[in-house]
C-alpha cells in the first residue's frame, strides 16, 4: 500500500470576493466577487493605485506566475516572464508591477517588454512598496531590516534597524502618500510586535498598534489591518504618530499568513480588495504518493492550522495552531481524535519536528525576540529546553533517522538561509552561535 501523508487544506474556495469603497463622501458600497485560477499563494495580490486593475499570483495549470485582471474586464491574463513570482506590488502611476523571483527584485512594465532586474534579494522576501519619487522599500530577508533601492535598479541600502531581542524582523512596508513616511510590521515578542510608523529621514520608528498583519494606508487618513480575523480601519494622526478613534470593522474572516501578510490590498482611489478563507477553516487530508486524496483527518478547524508533521508511528500530528492570535504547537490524535496543546508561551511557537522515536518535538520560538530552537517531550511532561540561541532566526526542519542530527536553517543577514546540522548526541550542545560547526550547506 502506498505510504500516505497529511497536509493542511483550505476548506473555503479561494477567491478575492469583494471590493469596498470608502471615502469622506461615502458613496454607496460596492461589492464585486473575483474568481482567480488555482494558487498556492492566496494572499499574494495587489490592487493598482488607480483602482482599475488587480494583479495576483496563481498557477492556472502551470508554474506560479503573475496574472492581471482589469476590473472593467471579465478575464484575467498571465503576464509573460513572471514565472516563480511572489509578492507583487504596483508603481504609483499603475504602469509597472514590481515582484520577486529567483532571489531577485524585478519590475515589469504593463505595456509590454521583459522584466528588468533591479536588485538581488537573498532569502525569502516579505513585501515591498514603491513611492512617487522612484524609491522602492523592500523586506529582502526574514530576519532583517527594511531596505531601499531606486526603481531603476541599484544596490539596496538598509533603512531601519532591528531592536533585538524584542524584534526579529521588519516586513510588509507601505509608503504613505508623502513618499517619506511608511508603515511596516515588526515581528518579535508580544509587547514589541505590531505596526510601526517609520521615515526615510531617519529617527526611531513609532509603534502604532499591535496587529496580526501589516498595515496599509486608506485615503485620506486611515490605516487598515487585520486584528483577530477582522479587517479594521483606524484614523492616523501623522503629526502625532498615533492612531486615534475606535477601530471600524470592514470585513470578517480575512486571512493572515505566517509572515504576517494580510489578505487585503488598498488602492490610492480608496478601494479595498480582500480575500477570505471561509472563517480560516482548514482540515488535514491524507494523500498517497501520487497526490491522490485518500480521506480527511480530524475536523475542520478555524484556528489557522500550519506546519503539519506526522509522528513516526503515524498516530499523531504536530502542528502550529493559532488561537486568538497566539501561535502554539498542538497535537492531533489520529486514533482517538481530539486536539491537545503542547506549548503555552505567549510568543510564537512554530515548525514542529518529531524525533525518530516520537518522544520529543523540536520547534522554533521567538520568546527572546528571534526564533531560536527549542525541545520538549511530546507528552508534555517537562518544560522546554532551548537548543541553540543566536542573533539570527532559526527554523527547525528535520531530524536524522538515527536521532543524532537535528536539521534547521538560520537566516543570516548577508547569506540568507544557511542549513545547519546540530549534533543531538553531544553532551555539550552549543547554546550560542559561537563555536558552532560550519553549516552543512549555504545558499
Amino acid at each position: 500500500m502506498a505510504a500516505a501523508a497529511v497536509a493542511a487544506a483550505l476548506v473555503a474556495a479561494l477567491s478575492v470576493p469583494a471590493l469596498r469603497y470608502m471615502s469622506q463622501t461615502a458613496p454607496p458600497e460596492m461589492r464585486v466577487d473575483i474568481a482567480t485560477p488555482a494558487t498556492d499563494a492566496p494572499l499574494q495580490f495587489a490592487l493598482s493605485p488607480d483602482g482599475r486593475s488587480l494583479v495576483f499570483v496563481a498557477s492556472g495549470g502551470g508554474l506560479p506566475r503573475l496574472w492581471q485582471r482589469p476590473l472593467d474586464q471579465t478575464e484575467a491574463r498571465p503576464l509573460a516572464g513572471t514565472e516563480g513570482a511572489t509578492a507583487p506590488f504596483w508603481s504609483p502611476d499603475s504602469r509597472s508591477i514590481g515582484f520577486f523571483a529567483a532571489s531577485k527584485l524585478l519590475r515589469l512594465d504593463v505595456a509590454g517588454g521583459p522584466p528588468q532586474v533591479l536588485a538581488t534579494t537573498p532569502g525569502t522576501n516579505f513585501g515591498a512598496s514603491w513611492s512617487a519619487d522612484g524609491t522602492i522599500l523592500l523586506a529582502r530577508q526574514l530576519g532583517g531590516p527594511l531596505w531601499r533601492v531606486a526603481a531603476t535598479g541599484g544596490e539596496p541600502v538598509a533603512v531601519t534597524q532591528l531592536d533585538p531581542p524584542l524584534q526579529s524582523g521588519h516586513r510588509a512596508p507601505q509608503f504613505l502618500p508623502d513618499g517619506r513616511h511608511f508603515l511596516f510590521y515588526a515581528a518579535g515578542t508580544p509587547e514589541a510586535a505590531g505596526i510601526y510608523l517609520g521615515s526615510l529621514d531617519g529617527g526611531a520608528p513609532t509603534r502604532l498598534t499591535a496587529a496580526d498583519s501589516g498595515g496599509a494606508f486608506l485615503p485620506p487618513d486611515r490605516v487598515v489591518f487585520v486584528r483577530q480575523g477582522t479587517l479594521v480601519a483606524r484614523r492616523l494622526d501623522l503629526a502625532g504618530g498615533v492612531l486615534t478613534g475606535d477601530a471600524v470593522p470592514l470585513a470578517d474572516r480575512v486571512d493572515v499568513d505566517s509572515s504576517s501578510r494580510g489578505g487585503f490590498a488598498v488602492s490610492g482611489a480608496g478601494q479595498i480588495a480582500y480575500r477570505t478563507g471561509g472563517g480560516g477553516s482548514r482540515h488535514l487530508i491524507w494523500f498517497d504518493r501520487t497526490g491522490k486524496a485518500l480521506g480527511v483527518a480530524g475536523e475542520p478547524d478555524a484556528n489557522t492550522l500550519q506546519h503539519a508533521e506526522l509522528s513516526p508511528d503515524g498516530r499523531r500530528v504536530a502542528m502550529r495552531r493559532s488561537v486568538q492570535g497566539n501561535d502554539d504547537i498542538w497535537l492531533l490524535d489520529l486514533v482517538r481524535g481530539g486536539m491537545t496543546r503542547l506549548t503555552f508561551d505567549a510568543a510564537s511557537d512554530i515548525n514542529p519536528v518529531w524525533s525518530p522515536d516520537g518522544m520529543r518535538i523540536a520547534f522554533s520560538s521567538n520568546r527572546t525576540g528571534v526564533f531560536d530552537l527549542y525541545l520538549k517531550p511530546s507528552n508534555g511532561s517537562a518544560t522546554e529546553e532551548r537548543l541553540v540561541a543566536s542573533r539570527n532566526s532559526q527554523r527547525a526542519q528535520d531530524w536524522s533517522r538515527d536521532g543524532r542530527w537535528q536539521l534547521h536553517y538560520e537566516v543570516h543577514p548577508t547569506t540568507g538561509r544557511d542549513l545547519w546540522a546540530l549534533d543531538m548526541a553531544s553532551p555539550d550542545r552549543p547554546s550560542t552561535s559561537s563555536g558552532r560547526p560550519e553549516p552543512v550547506e549555504g545558499r
